[in-house]
């Protein structure tokens, strides 16, 4: 069982978050209004996806401060999630729930900031899980499929930050 209270910081996505999600759906699928999305069930699985990982970039994104959310480039059909850069060091947003467990292939395998997401506007952002934690923990996973490597991650061997500043203090640790 997961303590979101001691390892993970709640972030509230404000009520807007999920129509601009549903506008960037639309322009991506070529369609005028929802309820033609929802008729089509790859198009609703799309959606479905697509609002797990914008809604954990910008929790992410609100958690450090970054500034305006940039939904054009989220609009753009050729979107795929974001990979962020600090301070010269490669780190994405991994994004789990009760019913989606942490799935990842070979090739996705760095370091990531894990993010807990519930089915209402909450966001648990958890500190980074390095590159050889993840390695070690597949290693020691038997999850194996054509889909990736199921496993669970060490909640006390991720390393917390509060703020941008607090982050880079934790990349000079890495490679």
């Amino acid at each position: 069982m997961i303590d979101l209270k001691k390892n993970f910081h709640k972030i509230e996505l404000p009520r807007f978050v999920e129509v601009k999600i549903q506008e960037v759906a639309l322009s991506h699928l070529d369609l005028e209004d929802m309820g033609k999305l929802r008729d089509k069930y790859d198009a609703q699985a799309y959606f479905n996806k697509l609002r797990i990982d914008i809604s954990s970039e910008f929790a992410f994104e609100k958690y450090l401060g970054l500034g305006d959310f940039d939904w054009e480039r989220r609009k753009q059909k050729n979107y795929n999630r974001l990979e962020y850069k600090f301070f010269n060091k490669k780190i994405r947003l991994l994004t789990f729930s009760k019913e989606k467990k942490i799935n990842l292939k070979e090739s996705e395998i760095c370091h990531h900031v894990l993010i807990y997401h519930k089915p209402d506007r909450n966001y648990f952002i958890g500190g980074i899980i390095f590159e050889e934690n993840i390695k070690r923990l597949i290693n020691e996973s038997s999850n194996d499929s054509i889909l990736g490597v199921q496993f669970e991650p060490d909640y006390e061997q991720m390393k917390k930050f509060e703020n941008l500043e607090e982050l880079e203090e934790v990349l000079k640790f890495i490679d």
